[in-house]
This record gives structure tokens, C-alpha cells and sequence, in this order.
């Protein structure tokens, strides 16, 4: 099958190395990331002049390059982000990577000129999210890597209707979570992911437990379960590369390999094998490779899988065995000699090893738990043991036997984790740097004064032919004895050393009888390339006309960010009201009744934790009837206490899940407000007359360009939970004082998500556990934490924080600072929790706006939480906030 377009290769480099790695292997285009900014702070990363160096490198290739910018920002960031990106727009950056709509609608305002795409934090998985950022003013959109192939393909479509481009993830490590939506790390030790410096705590062990709720939902009577498996959260790493035909026959504009953490030589062996492969498939004659393959997982992996976008039935992405890097399968052992100390292996895989390479041995986890070879283990009984091959090994048919001076327990497993042939095989890439050889036809001339002229020819990096003419600063002579030949000036002038031209094209117009020093052809030539470099520098470059626009621009508009003062004039206007999350109509009964003013209400149709198979394409009409009637019991129940009602659509939702839920809306004209977690949500909702629109947490509001832009959409707009007292202050007051009067809410008090992922962790359940009388499940980590574990309408996995968020202190500060809703996050939860907590949020709410703010009341009023909340209290980053890093 020949194959017209293949996509775009896009490379990750995190360092200068990487990037010269990178375009040396074929890269088409790279992704690198500034010292500040980018969502990989443990990366080397780039210092301005290495990006300088970088971007000329690539581009003189015909490489494009990307900087990431795709962290959040606080208010106080956004102007040195600007005049970062200002920067990167004046030496030529292709396009920026952004996460943070405030930074993106600034930069769609100030800096238009610099492409915008948008990243896959910002959790674009649907066809509606699409539409939206088109609409936004990005040119690319990186889409989630939860997408099926068939999803990718129906997105594709709608896009290239829109002129947008479409990049997935092809290879590389997966996060457990849908990125921009885990805020484990951030909830756990302060280190957010949503800036750079995620701890990976999905890489950690837990333990799947169970208990029955107590009336408040907490856990008792908590067991272990037999689940051999510890690091539960730990994915596989993606390779697409044995599919690689129909990935690229969903049209897709880029294939992005991630990797900015890893080495040179990583990027070096990827990019050179998904290079091949992408031109074989371009001509028609490709077929996966198991050496390629090989030589895949030796550069790193922690098992292959082809991730959502593949994946068949009985298939999992998940490596919950182990964490770490498993080198290369080569084959089991099948006997060890104490005398000669000789191994034998049994091989697999005919991937040749050698003398110098690094092995390692292991042993399958069944057999680890032995007897037999928790007697025999000279060494810790199951650990893998680790050497370097001494002598050449010996094969003779699926044989292999080597020297290991270590003793090896039969059927131990051998892995290859270093192969010095293939460390070879990537220095020589890194090494093999090709010289542009730019083509440069030149006429060479006199002026009417003698002087040598020449005019020069050549492609510039935008695609266009650029001009340049030199007059030199000798004039010819009349020739005495040698006069120059064409062909002598032809050698000199042809010598182009080391600058990036080739001369294709050389015209000589001088007549042969005339002279000057060898010497001055050497001098002009040399000045003419180095003016020619020069030129050429600047034709991947804005005109410096534009970019005087953009600099007045900016400084014309820029001194909006300063303008915060006091709110104090808006917020006497505003109210607060206790809201509350729920998920039963049991659980809204007890809100309503203990005070809450607005519902906030999301269906759970289905309390069986352990059926995962709503992760079908639809939802029945059973279940359709069930969610259309639970809210209008909701709805009813609402009316009759005088709240607000407000349909919650779950935090991921898929095309499906949107179809099916206008199907629904449309048969409840009662429904007249609903709360979204993403753009695509809220984008296809647009044109439901009279339905108002609120926006939960999944939308990342950090700063006061954010909930600018959301506030002509949305009239309830809900702040991240990562900022901290003094961030608050900041973005709401300063929203206040710029005139927007939208209702602005803040979780205080709950378990909150702190994770959702499309792997549904109940899968794992034994059947016999299934069964048993058990309604909480949960993980616990090594250090006895419990995070409670919730299975939603679509089969998603949401981890909550082990700790609930408590800011019941905090209510008059909230209430100062302008906040609206103080929500009470109850799902999970039952009607004793909802009404109990409900009670003692809208008794200190009141104590407050009465002016009447008793320490002795809220003491008593936070030791009743204390009581009935789920694995104690935290003010989480309320007070210290995350650990800045910018």
C-alpha cells in the first residue's frame, strides 16, 4: 500500500544534544522546552543562547522547532511569559506549545503572529473540544492519549474541515491520568504536574482495598486484597511502531515521540527507526521489523502497548508488575553450571548480544514465591541480579551460553539492558551531522570603476529566493605578466569552507586580462558568505518591521496585568452560599436539608463498582432513563427547598457521552443549567437556548486572563484548587476590579479528585471478590494512606485524596476575598455526611456574614468535621500553595 502523505516525525529534545540527535536521525520537527515554562523541569532543558544555537541548527536543515510553554500561570508570571514568547517570536520559533488559556489568549491578542498550539494538558477529547480551539485561534491541537484510533479518525475530519492540524502521541511513556487532570503529585507533596514537576506518584506501590461505608462514608472493616500486582497506577509504555500503517491512514498531521527526559542516544535510535519506517511506508514498502522492534525496547521501555489508541479486547496498557525500565526479553534459563560457572539460555529473541553488554536476570513472580527458591537464592529470594558479560558469548541454534559468576535459579528470565552495539549504532547518528549545502548561484562582475561585484542567489529558510550583491574594496588591474583566468577565479570563489552554501551556479563575466592578489579573491569571498550567512540568519525570521509592531503592541497592552486594586466596591454586591457536589439522591436530601442553595448534581446510575462495562461506545436506554430520572427527582427536590439545581456532566466525556447527553437534555426542558469540566463540553452546549453554563475544576483556572476568557461563557466559574490564600486574593480580587461580576466558586471541603484515568482500576477485582459485600474500595500506599477509589458513568478510574480539603477556618477570608460558592464536594457520600456537613459550613457562613465570628464556634465546628470526614482533615494549597518553580 503506497501511502501519499505521511505525517510530520516531531522529536523531543531536552537538551542541545538531543535536538542535534534528533534532526540528525530525520526528525521532521523537535519540541523543546525554555529553563522556565515548560512542563519538564527535570529535563537539562535550554538557556537562551543554546536555543539560539538550537533553532539555527534545526532550521538550517529544514527542521522546525516548538517551545513548549505549557505550564500554568499565576497572575505575576504572565508578563514575563509574554516577553519570553516575544522573544522566541523574534528568533524564529515555529510555534509554542500552551496549556494555560490565559497565556494563549494573550498571546492570540499581543503576538498573533506566533502560532499557537495547544497542548495536551489542556484534555482536548472530543470533536466539540476541536471545534473549540480552532475557534480559540490555535493552529494544532494535541490530542488527548486516551483517544481510540476511531475517535482520532472522526476528529481528523471535522478539523481538516477547520484548517486545524492534528498531532498525537506515537511512542513513549504514558501518564495513568488524562494530562492536565492529575493533581495526585500536587495533593500529595506539593509538586504539581501541572507545572513541571510531577513526582510521579502512579509509579509508586499500592495495595487494592475494600470495606463497607459507615453512615458518613468512611471505610471500615478495610482488607487487603490478594491482587499479586503492587504498582497498581503504573502504565506500559506506547509504541505504535507494528502499527504504524494504520495510524498513519488516520491522517493525522504529526506523530509526536515523547522523551524530553530521556537521552541523546534514546532520541537518536527512535527517531531513526520511525523515520525509516514512515519513508518505506511513503514508498510502499514497509513491514514491521522485530530487529527494529528490539532495538525500541532497548532504548527504554517498561513494556510495549499500542495504549487506547489500539488496544483490542483483553488487552491491557497497563505494567503494574513493575515500574522501571525491563530491557530486552532474550530467552530463560535452563541451566547453570557451579564448576564452570556457565549459563544457558534458551533463547526468544535472536537479538544478538555480546561481550561488554549489560544483562540482567529475573525471575517470573509466581516461581519467587517458592519455597524451593527461597531456600536456594544465594541472594535476596526474588531480586534480579545484574552483571556485565565478561567473554564473547556462544550461540549454537536457540542455545545461548556465556561465563555468570553469580548463580542463576532455572527458568530466571534474562534481559538485555545495555548492548554496546547499539550505543554504536546512536553515536554514529549523533556524529553523522550533515551540512545543509545550501544551493548559491553567484555572477561575478566589474562596476564601472573596476571593482569586483558579485550577485548572489539563494533559497532562503522561508521558502523564498533571496538576493545579495557585495562590491569589493580593490579594483582589478590591468594584468602584466599572469592575468586571471575564469577558472582561476572560479577556485577561489567555489571554496566555501565552512558556512552552508554550495555554489551550483557560477557565471563569470571579466575578461581575461586583468589581475589582483589571490589574497583579495580569498578576502571578498570570505565576506560575501559571511554576509550570505548573515541573510540567510534572518530568513527564518520575523521582518523586523513586524516585530517593532508586535514590541508596540505588547507595551501598549501589557499594563493591563498590573492593574489590581481593590475589590472591595464589587464584592459588597456578591453573596455566598454553601453548594455541594452529589452523585445520589440520598446524598441531595441530606444537602438540602442541612442549608446548601446549590446542587450540583451528577448521576451515578450505577453503584456496582465493579462493572467496568460502561466503557462501551453508548450508554443504554436503560441507563438513559435512569440518569433522565434521577434528575428530575433532583430537579423537584431542588424546587421544593428553593435551590439551585445544576446538571454536573462527569470530568471526561467522550463524543459519545455528549451525544448521548443532548439526547437526554433535550427530553428534560426543565433543565436549564449545567455544570461542564472541559471546553469541548461547554463548546457543544453553545447552541442549547436557555441553558446557563458553570465550569468545575477540570479547567484550570490560575489566573485572571483565564477567567476573563471563561466569563463570557460560563456564570459560574470555579478556581483551581492548587492555589494557595495569596494567589486567591490575587486573581479574584483582580477580576473584581476589572468588572467581571460572574459568580466565582471554590471547593473547601471533601475528598477531591485527585486523578481520573481511562483504565478501569475494578477490573482487577477477582470474580470472587466481586461479589462480596463491599461498597469502598480503595489504594493504599506505603504509607497507610487509603485514597478512595470511584468508578464513573463512562468506566473511568477517579482516585480522591486520601485526606479531605477542610478550609472551614478559612470561610471569612473566602467570603472577603469575593468568592461565591463555598462547594462541598459529598460524592461518595451519604445523607449523614451530606446534611451534617452542610449544617456546619452554613452555620460558620452565617456566623460570618452576621459580622458574629466566634473562635469558640468554629473550634466546635471543625471538631464535628474532624469526626465525619474521610481520612482526616488538610488545608491542602491553601496555605503554602504548590512549590514554585519559575
Amino acid at each position: 500500500m503506497v501511502i501519499k502523505e505521511i505525517p510530520e516525525l516531531l522529536a523531543p529534545a531536552g537538551s542541545l544534544n538531543s535536538l542535534i540527535a534528533a534532526v540528525n536521525a530525520g526528525a521532521d520537527a523537535v519540541y523543546i522546552s525554555g529553563k522556565k515554562f515548560g512542563a519538564r523541569r527535570f529535563a537539562s532543558n535550554f538557556t537562551n543562547e543554546e536555543m539560539k544555537e538550537g533553532l539555527k541548527f534545526a532550521k538550517l536543515r529544514g527542521v522546525k522547532v516548538y517551545i513548549t510553554v505549557n505550564t500554568l500561570m499565576k497572575d505575576f508570571q504572565l508578563e514575563p511569559a509574554i516577553e519570553y514568547i516575544f522573544w522566541l517570536y523574534k528568533n524564529g520559533a515555529d510555534a509554542v506549545i500552551v496549556q494555560d488559556l490565559g497565556l494563549a489568549r494573550l498571546i492570540r491578542e499581543l503576538i498573533p503572529e506566533m502560532k499557537l498550539h495547544a497542548s495536551t494538558q489542556l484534555t482536548i477529547h472530543n470533536s466539540a473540544g476541536v471545534k473549540w480551539a480552532g475557534d480559540f485561534g490555535f493552529k494544532r491541537i494535541v490530542l488527548a492519549r486516551e483517544l481510540k484510533i476511531s475517535e482520532v479518525k472522526a476528529i481528523v475530519e471535522i478539523a481538516s474541515e477547520n484548517e486545524l492540524e492534528i498531532e498525537i502521541f506515537g511512542h513513549g511513556a504514558l501518564c495513568y491520568s488524562y494530562s492536565g487532570q492529575c493533581l495526585l503529585s500536587s495533593f500529595i507533596g506539593g509538586r504539581s504536574g501541572n507545572r513541571g514537576v510531577c513526582a510521579q506518584p502512579c509509579r509508586k506501590a499500592y495495595k487494592l482495598v475494600s470495606g463497607k461505608k459507615d453512615e458518613y462514608g468512611r471505610s471500615i472493616k478495610t482488607r487487603g486484597t490478594d491482587i499479586m500486582d503492587k504498582f497498581l497506577l503504573s502504565t506500559q509504555d506506547l509504541c505504535v511502531y507494528s502499527q504504524l500503517e494504520k495510524i498513519v491512514g488516520s491522517n493525522i498531521n504529526s506523530l509526536k515521540i515523547e522523551g524530553r527526559m530521556r537521552s541523546e542516544e534514546y532520541v537518536a535510535i527512535v527517531i531513526s527507526i520511525y523515520r525509516k519506517a514512515l519513508d518505506s511506508l511513503k514508498s510502499g514498502k514497509w513491514s514491521s521489523n522485530n530487529e527494529n522492534l528490539s532495538k525500541l525496547m532497548l532504548a527504554f521501555n517498561r513494556g510495549f502497548s499500542s495504549g487506547f489508541l489500539l488496544k483490542s479486547e483483553g488487552k491491557t496498557i497497563m505494567g503494574r508488575d513493575a515500574p522501571g525500565n525491563r530491557g530486552l526479553y532474550i530467552g530463560d534459563v535452563v541451566g547453570y553450571n557451579n564448576k564452570t560457572k556457565i549459563v544457558t539460555i534458551k533463547l526468544k529473541n535472536r537479538f544478538k548480544i555480546g561481550k561488554g553488554d549489560g544483562v540482567v536476570f529475573r525471575m517470573p513472580d509466581p516461581i519467587i514465591q517458592t519455597e524451593e527458591y527461597v531456600k536456594e537464592g544465594t541472594s535476596r529470594a526474588g531480586a534480579p541480579v545484574g552483571m556485565a558479560i565478561e567473554e564473547e558469548p556462544i550461540y549454537k541454534g536457540n542455545i545461548l551460553r556465556f561465563k555468570a559468576k553469580k548463580p542463576l535459579h532455572k527458568n530466571s528470565m534474562l534481559y538485555l539492558t545495555r548492548s554496546l552495539t547499539l550505543n554504536r549504532e546512536s553515536s554514529e547518528i549523533i556524529k553523522n551531522v550533515k551540512s545543509p549545502n545550501i544551493s548559491m548561484e553567484m555572477v561575478v562582475s566589474m562596476d564601472i570603476d573596476m571593482a569586483l561585484k558579485i550577485e548572489g542567489r539563494f533559497p532562503g529558510l522561508d521558502g523564498h529566493k533571496h538576493c545579495l550583491t557585495m562590491i569589493s574594496d580593490f579594483k582589478m588591474e590591468n594584468a602584466i605578466n599572469k592575468p586571471l583566468t575564469a577558472g582561476k577565479i572560479a577556485d577561489q570563489l567555489n571554496k566555501t569552507g565552512n558556512t552552508n552554501f554550495k555554489v551550483t551556479k557560477l557565471v563569470i563575466n571579466i575578461p581575461e586580462t586583468l589581475f589582483t592578489p589571490i589574497g583579495n579573491l580569498n578576502k571578498v569571498r570570505r565576506d560575501f558568505f559571511e554576509a550570505a550567512e548573515t541573510e540567510l540568519m534572518k530568513t527564518f525570521k520575523p521582518d523586523e518591521r513586524e516585530v517593532l509592531k508586535v514590541d508596540s503592541r505588547i507595551k501598549k497592552n501589557i499594563k493591563k496585568l498590573h492593574n489590581t486594586g481593590s475589590p472591595s466596591k464589587f464584592v459588597s454586591s456578591h453573596s455566598c452560599v454553601i453548594g455541594a457536589y452529589v452523585d445520589s439522591l440520598d446524598s441531595l436530601n441530606g444537602a438540602l436539608e442541612g442549608g446548601v442553595k446549590r446542587a450540583y448534581f451528577e448521576p451515578d446510575i450505577d453503584s456496582n463498582l465493579m462493572n467496568c462495562a460502561s466503557k462501551s461506545s453508548t450508554i443504554s436506554e436503560d441507563a438513559k432513563n435512569q440518569i433522565s430520572s434521577q434528575l428530575m427527582q433532583a430537579h423537584k427536590l431542588c424546587q421544593k427547598f428553593g435551590a439551585e439545581f445544576i446538571w454536573k456532566w462527569p470530568q471526561i466525556t467522550h463524543d459519545n457521552l455528549i451525544h448521548e447527553f443532548l439526547e437526554v437534555l433535550g427530553s428534560l426542558p426543565e433543565i436549564k443549567s449545567i455544570m461542564v469540566d472541559g471546553n469541548g463540553a461547554g463548546e457543544s452546549l453553545k447552541s442549547m437556548e436557555g441553558v446557563s453554563l458553570s465550569c468545575s475544576g477540570g479547567f484550570n483556572v490560575w489566573n485572571r486572563e483565564t477567567l476573563m476568557d471563561l466569563s463570557k461563557k460560563y456564570g459560574v466559574i470555579t478556581v483551581s484548587p492548587e492555589l494557595s490564600r495569596k494567589d486567591l486574593k490575587n486573581l479574584v480580587g483582580g477580576s473584581r476590579v476589572q468588572g467581571i461580576e460572574n459568580h466565582i466558586d471554590m471547593v473547601v471541603q471533601g475528598n477531591l479528585d485527585a486523578l481520573v484515568s481511562r483504565d478501569c482500576l475494578m477490573e482487577l477485582v477477582p470474580e470472587k471478590l466481586a461479589y462480596e459485600d463491599s461498597d469502598f474500595w480503595g489504594i493504599e500506599d506505603e504509607k497507610n494512606h487509603i485514597f478512595p477509589v470511584k468508578i464513573d458513568l463512562n468506566g473511568n478510574t477517579h482516585i480522591l485524596n486520601s485526606v479531605e480539603l477542610c478550609l472551614i477556618d478559612h470561610v471569612n477570608e473566602l467570603v472577603d476575598m469575593g468568592i461565591n460558592g463555598l462547594i462541598i464536594d459529598m460524592r461518595t457520600k451519604g445523607y449523614e455526611y451530606s446534611k451534617d456537613m452542610s449544617l456546619v459550613y452554613n452555620a460558620q457562613l452565617n456566623h460570618v456574614l452576621s459580622g458574629n465570628d466566634s473562635n469558640k464556634m468554629l473550634k466546635q465546628f471543625k471538631s464535628r468535621i474532624k469526626t465525619i470526614s474521610t481520612g482526616g482533615i488538610t488545608t491542602g494549597n491553601y496555605l503554602k500553595g504548590v512549590k514554585d518553580v519559575q
